[in-house]
């Protein structure tokens, strides 16, 4: 009776032997699996990285391109060659679409209408460049001035001063457009006949920007209409 006692006792332990291998395999399986979907998910993200590059790289040098097309294009408005200039700009806007030079070609394919006196145009293509150019207070500031411009040259004075008061532009601009801007509104004033609104926008240059040359020439035209007032 030991010796039968003995035997089932081993066969006991043999099972228990058989379990932990059979849980052992099943790990390695699941370990397996796991691996397998560890791989595809790195092989993923490493693809998604490498496209991701490549895009960025690839918008660099589209952007690249088309600042240097842009630059060309305001070479070719500077020396006069309008038309060019015009081609140029068209040009950029097809190829390079989507690109920060593309907005702001918006608004110097709107000067070199302006210069070519096509006011309708260059009015349509200035109010786009202030869409499309929201977060680049240069170019617009520059847009509103240019609007302000063409609505004086078609004679709309009361327009013209709209978009040349100060609160159309970025304060950290002011040495390149705002105390110009509001000389020119003194003078639109002044072609409406508006002399008082004309003395006291001037006045405001005069206080406010009086380290600026343009200082200068608001305190002389301040005192001219003043001197016209008097004999009015």
């Amino acid at each position: 009776m030991a010796k039968i006692t003995k035997k089932v006792k081993m066969k006991k332990k043999e099972v228990k032997d058989d379990e932990i291998q059979d849980k052992i395999v099943d790990s390695l399986g699941i370990m397996k699996q796991y691996a397998k979907q560890i791989i595809i998910g790195s092989l993923i993200i490493l693809i998604i990285i490498v496209m991701v590059n490549s895009y960025i790289k690839n918008n660099r040098k589209k952007e690249l391109n088309a600042n240097a097309q842009l630059s060309t294009a305001i070479s070719l408005l500077n020396r006069g060659r309008i038309a060019d200039a015009v081609g140029t700009i068209k040009d950029l806007e097809d190829q390079y679409w989507g690109t920060g030079a593309s907005d702001k070609s918006v608004y110097y394919k709107a000067l070199a209408e302006f210069e070519q006196r096509d006011f309708d145009k260059a009015l349509k293509d200035a109010r786009d460049a202030l869409k499309t150019n929201k977060k680049n207070p240069y170019v617009t500031s520059y847009a509103y001035h240019l609007i302000g411009t063409i609505y004086e040259q078609k004679g709309d004075y009361k327009s013209a001063v709209k978009n040349y008061l100060p609160e159309n532009y970025d304060k950290k601009l002011a040495k390149f457009t705002i105390p110009y801007a509001m000389y020119d509104a003194a003078r639109c004033y002044e072609k409406e006949k508006r002399l008082k609104n004309a003395i006291d926008l001037l006045k405001q240059i005069e206080m406010e920007y009086k380290d600026f040359s343009i200082a200068k020439d608001a305190m002389a035209h301040r005192k001219f209409l003043e001197g016209l007032v008097t004999q009015l």
